[in-house]
């Protein structure tokens, strides 16, 4: 793979990004409560990992060894979590807030990692098919659309958007960084592949359950809670129904 695709395939999983930022953005204009929004759009990760990432990887990697990873990934997750929060102050409430936003970002990135090794080290055995690359570039719309919503509830309109545009191009610098590891021998071992994908789903598994959903549930009614966690579940399926037809 050269880099002129690489760099390609860098932009197509920026413009998933955006556009699932513009459709958080759009959302925003109508549901206000930010405790609302972070338990949609953590129900949304927590459904694409469910429905699409899992049956996905235990068909493809030894299902051991992948629960072994995603148990790493968790506990990964949440030493970042104990070490950051000895920095964290807790009396500011836009921090408390962002603070999930911060966690989502570095999930999203350890995700896509292994996404981009895959994809990178399918091209060099001729393996690589248009699904496989159009299914990567079009999830990251639900992941752009839940980390927007984890970060409007910052103090100003304009920083929201800023912070995402930043975040964004963070991660897919981590993608594009897979997809130059994913040239070298290292990275052709299914074994090491599998360690990397089930790590990805344990740290975004945290994430969408410890930090987005959980931490604003004593906040909201009960139905307003299961509410908006059934909806992001709704808009999973439906955005995966949305792929199969097309």
């Amino acid at each position: 793979m050269n880099i002129q695709t690489m760099v390609e395939l860098s932009i197509f999983a920026l413009v998933g990004l955006i556009l699932g930022g513009v459709l958080g953005w759009i959302i925003n204009k109508f549901v206000k409560q930010v405790n609302k929004l972070y338990v949609y759009s953590g129900s949304l990760v927590l459904g694409l990992i469910i429905f699409e990432v899992i049956p996905e990887s235990t068909g493809t990697y030894d299902q051991f060894g992948l629960l072994i990873s995603i148990l790493l990934g968790i506990v990964f997750m949440h030493e970042i979590h104990l070490l950051t929060e000895s920095f964290h102050i807790e009396s500011k409430k836009n921090n408390a807030i962002s603070f999930g936003a911060f966690f989502l970002v570095i999930a999203i990135a350890i995700h896509n990692f292994p996404a981009g090794i895959a994809i990178s080290s399918n091209w060099i055995n001729n393996q690589l098919s248009n699904d496989l690359t159009a299914s990567f570039i079009i999830h990251q719309i639900p992941e752009g659309l839940a980390l927007f919503l984890s970060l409007v509830s910052a103090s100003s309109a304009l920083y929201s958007i800023f912070s995402f545009i930043t975040f964004s191009f963070l991660i897919v610098s981590c993608f594009f960084l897979a997809l130059l590891l994913g040239e070298q021998s290292f990275f052709q071992d299914n074994r090491l592949r599998a360690i990397f994908m089930g790590i990805s789903i344990g740290s975004l598994s945290y994430v969408s359950v410890f930090e987005l959903i959980a931490k604003p549930y004593s906040k909201l009614k009960f139905s307003h809670f299961a509410q908006f966690l059934s909806l992001g579940i709704i808009t999973v399926l439906l955005f995966m129904e949305f792929i199969q037809v097309h």
